[in-house]
C-alpha cells in the first residue's frame, strides 16, 4: 500500500490522467478548459502532469464548468445514470452463489481493463473458433451434442 507523499503524488497523477483523457475525448485544448474554469492553461497543464494538487473548488469547477459532468464522473469515472442497470444486474444475480458472483465480477474487471487475452481458457475459445467444421455446419454454429458415446 502506498502511504504519505507517495500516495498524494499517485492520486495527483491519476487525476491528471483522467483530466487529460476527458479533454482528449472531447477534443478540447488546455486553453478552452482554462477559460471555462477561469484559470491559466499552464495550471491545467500542471494538473494533467500531476505537478499540482487542485483545491476542491477547482476540481468541482473542472467537472461542472470544464467538462459538464458530475464530480463522481471526473474523479472515479462513475456514470451516475447506471442505477437502473445496476439494479437489473443485481436482480439477475440474486440467486447465484457468492463464489460465482465473485468470479463473474473478476471476469468483468479483466474485460474492462482490456485483459481479455489474459483470461484463463481464452486460447481455448480461439481454438474452438478455428477448428475444422463438419459437413453442413455453418461458421459460428456449435456442433450438435452426441447422443451416443464414441466407440
Amino acid at each position: 500500500m502506498v502511504r504519505g507523499a507517495a500516495h498524494v503524488a499517485q492520486v495527483r497523477r491519476q487525476l491528471g490522467s483522467r483530466i487529460r483523457a476527458l479533454r482528449d475525448a472531447l477534443d478540447l485544448t488546455q486553453e478552452v478548459i482554462a477559460d471555462r474554469i477561469e484559470l491559466s492553461a499552464k495550471y491545467v497543464s500542471q494538473l494533467e502532469c500531476g505537478q499540482r494538487s487542485p483545491s476542491l473548488a477547482t476540481v468541482v469547477a473542472l467537472a461542472h464548468d470544464g467538462f459538464g459532468i458530475t464530480l463522481a464522473s471526473l474523479m472515479f469515472g462513475i456514470d451516475e445514470e447506471l442505477e437502473a442497470e445496476m439494479k437489473e444486474l443485481s436482480d439477475a444475480l440474486a440467486g447465484w452463489p457468492k463464489e460465482a458472483r465473485r468470479a463473474l465480477l473478476q471476469l468483468i474487471m479483466l474485460v474492462l481493463r482490456g485483459g481479455a487475452g489474459q483470461l484463463p481458457g481464452a486460447g481455448q475459445v480461439r481454438a474452438d473458433v478455428d477448428r475444422p467444421r463438419r459437413r453442413g455446419e455453418s461458421p459460428g454454429s456449435l456442433p450438435e451434442a452426441r447422443t451416443q458415446p464414441r466407440r
